[in-house]
């Protein structure tokens, strides 16, 4: 059984992490400003100012590298003030035939926008989907902002080359912030913020949620192979504990073990109470071209809170997924390898700017319960230690799998080439697989010498693997 909602009894591991939500005083979004004054002096400074900088938040006749709060809020309204032209100017630059709405390349990536699913974007479309996505960051804590921001990066990022480019950033130009013709994930990501940190209302739903029209959509989408439209049905709770890589693998997988499922026709889609209030269970026995699954739909405010598939060969997909990515089939290693890389390389850029907290909190919380902090900080110092906290350059190394002593998949392992100023050093960081997600249990690191170097230390100081922090079992 393949069975993920934030209000099932799983396993210790499958435990989602609390969200912690804050609420600004002044825009009654996430409370962003809080979340970067890592020192809480009540000034935004340093690495903790560097994302908004640029962004105009600071006044041009006092620049002194700080944001205080008043100068944080202020920028914050005329962000809220300008998203509506800024919405406006990406629907224009993306509608290359001027016919006023998107279709056909126009519309690669940004699906997400395709309310109705008929293959074209309104204006209208556009803007809603935009202030759907501000309403789901303003409930999120930090790192929820950070996986959601990650994975609308992906999907804009059509080419999955790590940054935003030609056609990709049509009617983006305003977050260029370094004007060099690319949009980084980095620069991607100080606007999702200030997103959460502006907030909106939901905007009132079209669907009604007593309909049987969402079983229809998960139908359709499995059927297409299409994980993105799947997850775009789901309710920003479900978000949080779920990756699009691995939806996208599990549409494939079901679709490749069935067949095509039968569409349901109403009467074969039993809707009833979930027990909470304004949740329902969408119910399905469906046939397939090879055998039936069970699909159960928890639907909260027109969303999906949670989804169960049932069936023998679904109950395999950990397992299949394990030796698809050995055998990298179909490319799949190389797909996760890029998807998780930008996540290792958020909680590398937290490591080199000293925000520790921020990193070590990017571990399972079960991981940081019963591991603590001490052996991760060591590590985090040392990985300072090695190559300054300046102008370090990472790169996606390896990906690979491991295996236990009953070759049961056990992780996901990727490892980025870290080099700076001062050497360079190997890090490597181990993802447990639970359920459709894939958490950071342990880390690793090691000393890189090339022959070109300049002899160095032998690496004596350095957490070899073996020092690998090693997660409990579940």
């Amino acid at each position: 059984m393949t069975a993920i909602s934030r209000l099932s009894s799983l396993s210790a591991l499958t435990v989602a992490v609390l969200l912690t939500l804050w609420t600004s005083t002044s825009l009654m979004g996430a409370d962003v400003f809080k979340m970067f004054d890592w020192n809480e002096d009540g000034v935004l400074s340093g690495n903790e100012a560097k994302p908004f900088l640029t962004l105009d938040f600071e006044p041009s006749d006092e620049p002194d590298g700080e944001i205080t709060r008043k100068e944080f809020d202020a920028g914050l309204l005329r962000h809220r003030k300008t998203r509506s032209e800024q919405i406006k100017a990406i629907f224009d630059a993306r509608d290359t035939n001027e016919d006023d709405r998107l279709s056909g390349t126009e519309i690669n990536g940004y699906q997400f926008a395709d309310e109705d699913g008929n293959g074209r974007i309104t204006l209208e479309e556009l803007d809603r989907a935009v202030r759907i996505d501000a309403a789901k960051l303003k409930e999120l804590a930090y790192n929820g902002i950070v996986e959601f921001g990650v994975s609308r990066f992906n999907w804009i990022d059509t080419n999955e080359d790590g940054k935003l480019t030609g056609s990709e950033a049509r009617g983006l130009s305003q977050w260029d912030t370094d004007h060099d013709q690319k949009i980084l994930l980095g620069e991607f990501m100080a606007n999702v913020f200030l997103d959460a940190a502006v907030g909106e209302d939901l905007p009132p739903p079209p669907i009604d949620v007593k309909s049987g029209d969402l079983m229809l959509s998960v139908v359709e989408a499995i059927n297409g192979r299409d994980g993105r439209a799947l997850q775009e049905m789901f309710r920003p709770e479900l978000n949080q504990i779920v990756d699009s890589v691995i939806i996208q693998y599990l549409t494939q997988h079901v679709f490749e073990s069935h067949g095509k499922i039968s569409p349901p026709s109403n009467d074969q889609v039993e809707i009833k109470d979930a027990g909470r209030e304004g949740q329902y269970l969408h119910v399905a026995q469906l046939r397939c071209d090879k055998g039936k699954v069970s699909i159960v739909l928890t639907v909260f405010d027109n969303a999906l809170l949670g989804i169960d598939l049932k069936s023998p060969q679904i109950e395999k997909l950990h397992e299949k997924m394990f030796a698809d990515l050995l055998a990298d089939r179909n490319e799949l290693l190389s797909r996760f390898a890029k998807f998780y890389s930008k996540s290792c390389e958020v909680m590398i850029r937290h490591i080199i700017a000293k925000e520790d907290t921020a990193a070590f909190e990017m571990f399972h919380p079960d991981i940081q319960k019963q591991v603590g902090d001490k052996p991760f900080l060591e590590i985090f110092r040392t990985i300072r230690n090695q190559c300054g906290t300046q102008s370090v350059q990472v790169e996606l190394e390896s990906a690979g799998v491991d295996f236990d002593e009953n070759n049961k998949g056990k992780f996901f392992t990727i490892s980025h080439r870290l080099s700076g100023p001062k050497g360079k050093v190997l890090v490597t960081h181990n993802m447990q697989f639970v359920g459709l997600k894939a958490f950071f249990v342990a880390m690793s690191i090691e000393p890189v010498k090339d022959e070109s170097d300049a002899p160095t230390n032998d690496g004596a100081d350095l957490p070899s693997a073996v020092d690998t922090i090693v997660p409990p079992k579940p």
